[in-house]
C-alpha cells in the first residue's frame, strides 16, 4: 500500500464490539452485516484525512468504505453497498454495566460503497 504512513493504519479483523480507529477507544463499532464480519479491515486513525491512497492486491477484492458524510468525489467511482454501520461513541469514563453494555453519547450512521478491484 502506498499514500499511507504506517503511524495512521493497521490492519484488524471486522468485528461488532471492536474499535472503530486506530488510535481511540471512545468509538465503537455496531451492526456490522454477518457477511462483513471476519474481513480484514485497514482501521485509520479518527482524524485521518489522506485524499487518496494506492494498494495491490494478490486476488480479485472487493473494497468496501464506511462514510460518515457521502463525499461525492470521494465515492463518484463507487456503489452504494446497500449497508449502514454503527458506530457509537462513548464516554472516556464510561463503565459497562452489570449486563455488559456501555451507554453510548452518540450513535454515527456510516454508509457503506463498494468497488470491486482486479488483482495486481
Amino acid at each position: 500500500m502506498t499514500g499511507i504512513k504506517e503511524k495512521d493504519v493497521e490492519l484488524d479483523i471486522l468485528q461488532d464490539g471492536d474499535t472503530a480507529f486506530k488510535d481511540t477507544e471512545l468509538y465503537i463499532l455496531q451492526d456490522i452485516p454477518q457477511k462483513l464480519q471476519g474481513l480484514t479491515q485497514l482501521k485509520t486513525n479518527y482524524e485521518f484525512k489522506e485524499p487518496a491512497f494506492e494498494f495491490e492486491a494478490s486476488a480479485d477484492a472487493v473494497v468496501y468504505l464506511g462514510i460518515l458524510k457521502a463525499d461525492v468525489a470521494l465515492i463518484s467511482d463507487m456503489e452504494p453497498a446497500g449497508i449502514q454501520i454503527t458506530v457509537l461513541r462513548i464516554a472516556k469514563d464510561a463503565k459497562k454495566d452489570k449486563e455488559c453494555k456501555i451507554k453510548a453519547h452518540e450513535a454515527l450512521l456510516f454508509t457503506v460503497f463498494k468497488k470491486k478491484f482486479p488483482k495486481g
